[in-house]
């Protein structure tokens, strides 16, 4: 089928708006292609733009890495705005019962966090719940002490515990929550 144009051939033909008549042009449609959109682009053909130097991508590349931007998670800290524990009961509800039950509320920008925890004969029963202002639950992963809990369909979180946890979070692909660090010591009777 004959030589094809080259890339120069091709653009000086573009630029200049007039159809090459060789014969090989006429029969080649990958040579009229080329042409066509070398027309159509005019842009093709200049000078490509000159890489950054080496010592300023490394650079880059350098800071990318130590600021780990990539792998940071927002992090927030809620606060206690509810603690059972702190609150003093009705005269009619006084007794030892009332100090088996806790209920702790914590809020931060992002989600409002409610726990309950129960004594029993040996061991603390939770039940908790995560409600997001933009989130919905079901995105955290609770963070008690050592271990990670996902909710139900309904968005609850259960477990059960020798203990009750001092250390919690709800921890999401972008977000990071940190509750204040409890203390489950009984307060005195007044």
């Amino acid at each position: 089928m004959g030589k094809h144009m080259n890339r120069k051939e091709l653009i000086e033909a573009a630029r200049r708006k007039f159809i090459p008549k060789s014969g090989h042009f006429m029969r080649c449609p990958e040579c009229q292609e080329m042409y066509y959109l070398l027309r159509a682009f005019p842009v093709s053909g200049d000078l490509p733009l000159p890489d950054a130097p080496k010592a300023m991508i490394d650079k880059a590349i350098a800071i990318s890495e130590k600021s780990g931007l990539r792998n940071v998670a927002r992090q927030l800290k809620a606060l206690l705005t509810l603690d059972s524990w702190a609150m003093p009961e009705p005269i009619g509800v006084r007794g030892g019962n009332s100090l088996a039950d806790r209920r702790l509320r914590f809020e931060s920008d992002e989600v409002v966090f409610d726990l309950r925890g129960e004594k029993s004969d040996k061991q603390w029963i939770f039940v908790a719940r995560a409600v997001g202002k933009k989130t919905i639950s079901s995105d955290f992963i609770l963070g008690a002490d050592r271990k990670l809990l996902q909710p139900d369909q309904n968005g609850i979180y259960e477990w059960k515990s020798g203990r009750p946890p001092r250390k919690m979070s709800l921890n999401s692909d972008d977000l990071i929550i940190e509750l204040p660090e409890l203390s489950w010591k009984k307060p005195r009777s007044k």
